[in-house]
């Protein structure tokens, strides 16, 4: 949550002894009240204010100038906050992460998926046949069936591979198959009216839906509102 004001044409006026408020010359700049200090730095209004006056009436000044003419502003997480004459709380996405349809959020849209913190492209899958020998996949990959290809099978960290949450959508060729058979993962990307999911830890997670639905309690998917339901009953 930060303060911001879009200061278009403001007059930046400080007391001086013995003189009374003294117009220093016009503020045009987005400030926000955690970057005055730096700003009485860099802008030659400010360091003007600050030769006539001293520092802290001048950062009292601006203080107030926020105050008055500033917005609240609250950033969702990958938000790069951009103050235009718009709209003073005006943000852009980073990480990977793209703007939702409502301009409130920034979401990581399909067929990305968050991994570190980054919205990311899936990790290409290894695919593989016979002729490499023994499946070929690291501790943390189960070797999946590829459709169509019943000699083939791909390398795919269920843990967090969106198309195969938790297991393998395909069965594996019948000499990878364990003694205990193979496990039938999810596609998230499948969950209706989903608009953004994840594969975390071999479970789909899912974060944004379409409206009117809403993510379910146990973010496993989505949900028409209570209220809604109950209209349409």
């Amino acid at each position: 949550m930060y303060g911001i004001a879009n200061l278009v044409n403001q007059r930046l006026a400080v007391t001086i002894s013995g003189a009374g408020p003294v117009t220093i010359g016009i503020i045009n700049a987005c400030l926000c009240l955690s970057g005055i200090l730096n700003f009485e730095q860099t802008n030659i209004v400010a360091q003007a204010a600050i030769a006539v006056s001293d520092e802290p009436t001048t950062t009292a000044a601006l203080t107030a100038l926020v105050n008055a003419h500033g917005s609240v502003c609250v950033y969702p997480a990958n938000a790069s906050p951009q103050c235009l004459s718009s709209d003073p709380c005006s943000f852009s996405c980073t990480n990977g992460f793209t703007l939702s349809e409502d301009g409130t959020d920034c979401v990581c849209e399909l067929p990305k998926t968050v991994a570190g913190g980054q919205c990311v492209m899936q990790s290409t899958m290894r695919k593989r046949s016979f002729g490499t020998g023994m499946s070929g996949c690291s501790r943390r990959e189960r070797a999946c069936g590829v459709p169509g290809q019943p000699d083939a099978w791909e390398c795919v960290d269920t843990s967090r591979a969106l198309d195969s949450c938790g297991g393998c959508l395909f069965s594996p060729p019948e000499m990878l198959l364990s003694p205990h058979g193979w496990m039938f993962g999810q596609d998230c990307t499948d969950i209706p009216h989903v608009l953004a999911v994840e594969c975390r830890m071999s479970k789909c997670v899912v974060h944004q839906c379409r409206k009117p639905y809403r993510v379910s309690a146990d973010r496993s998917v989505c949900e028409i509102p209570p209220l809604l339901e109950n209209h349409r009953a």
